[in-house]
């Protein structure tokens, strides 16, 4: 096992109160970040598979193809269910109505 040894110095940093808090900030921005990003991530997918989704109905509702339609439907109600994001939700609901 390897040695690890500190200086005075950064031991002492670590004590410091305000060294502890700053380092906690930094922790937590960077777990927030991440959590951004996966929330970004799924508002663009979910816009997109949306546009998709309509696009693929109004196809259904020019031709007729009430079959199409259905699905395109159970397509919305399924992504529907599998968004967990608050915005993305109602961007489906919005274009559901």
């Amino acid at each position: 096992m390897a040695n690890l040894r500190l200086s005075s110095a950064v031991l002492g940093r670590l004590a410091d109160p305000g060294f502890s808090r700053n380092a906690g900030l930094a922790i937590g921005a960077g777990m927030l970040g991440v959590e951004r990003r996966e929330r970004e991530e799924e508002q663009r997918l979910v816009q997109e598979s949306t546009l998709e989704l309509i696009n693929k109905a109004q196809i259904a509702q020019e031709t007729g193809d009430m079959g199409m339609l259905t699905g395109a439907a159970n397509d919305l109600n399924e992504l529907l269910s599998a968004t967990k994001n608050k915005e993305s939700r109602d961007l489906l609901i919005k274009s559901i109505g």
